[in-house]
């Protein structure tokens, strides 16, 4: 079960994200938080803290929903979570064409940006963008002008301590 920094973490940018959307030109889509299942393989089924689905992911009302435009997940501090989010899900996550994922990790205090690319051999796979740091701002890939100052996300998780 997420801790309540966990879910401050993901309360902060759902709010950050669809506040960006609101305000964009670009149709904006939906924001969802877990739990929100989305499938990412054949009879697999992923819940990310937050997903955007763009209005074209969103056209034909399929559930569950096949894949994400963007997906984020907060990393717990089991090491079975860790691996879940590092190696797993960003597997699965590269299976359903999901073109961006960003792996928060509060232990860290690091952001990590990652987009989806074709390799040489022709396989498509995550490669990093980026690790950003507490003073740092995340710009994602797939929502030009949407940014994440780092030391406000973490901020938001240290209300939890107080």
């Amino acid at each position: 079960m997420p801790e309540l920094a966990h879910q401050l973490i993901v309360l902060f940018l759902a709010r950050l994200l669809q506040d960006f959307l609101r305000g964009s030109q670009r149709p904006a889509g939906v924001v969802a938080i877990a739990p929100f299942s989305i499938q990412v393989r054949d009879n697999v089924i992923r819940q990310p803290d937050i997903a955007w689905l763009s209005p074209d992911r969103l056209a034909g009302n399929r559930k569950p929903v096949l894949g994400a435009d963007l997906v984020v997940e907060v990393v717990s501090a089991s090491p079975e979570d860790r691996h879940r989010d590092y190696v797993v899900k960003r597997e699965d996550y590269a299976a359903a064409g999901i073109p961006e994922y960003w792996i928060v990790d509060p232990t860290e205090r690091v952001i990590t940006l990652l987009v989806l690319e074709q390799n040489d051999s022709g396989r498509v796979e995550y490669v990093e963008a980026g690790r950003f740091a507490v003073g740092s701002r995340v710009c994602s890939h797939r929502l030009p002008g949407f940014e994440v100052p780092v030391t406000d996300c973490f901020a938001a998780a240290d209300e939890a301590n107080q």
